[in-house]
């Protein structure tokens, strides 16, 4: 996932009710990732292991102010399956579906 706007490093990710610092790796089954942002830019990733090909996304810009959202999503062999960027204050500001398939991460 990466937030931008600028260059201040000031973007929180939450993973399952879990506020990520720096990189995490021990997540399985299905997770709920959020982010809050204030005019930053910054960069977070986690792996997360999926034992299906395929992996269902939404994402959403809940503001009016400028900004990105970019998420991408690797397969357990590095392989991207999804690469998606939506703006804000922008329509549309929401994005979602299924991944290409890939290799499962189990």
């Amino acid at each position: 996932m990466a937030c931008d706007k600028d260059d201040d490093r000031s973007v929180a990710v939450t993973v399952n009710g879990t506020v990520l610092v720096g990189d995490r790796s021990d997540f399985n089954g299905a997770i709920d990732a959020s982010f809050t942002g204030v005019e930053g830019s910054d960069s977070r990733s986690f792996i997360w292991n999926n034992n299906l090909s395929t992996a269902d996304y939404n994402t959403d810009i809940i503001t009016a102010t400028v900004g990105t959202f970019q998420i991408t999503v690797e397969d357990s062999e590095g392989s991207i399956v999804l690469n998606r960027t939506i703006d804000g204050g922008t329509e549309p500001d929401t994005t979602g579906g299924v991944t290409s398939s890939g290799v499962s991460g189990i």
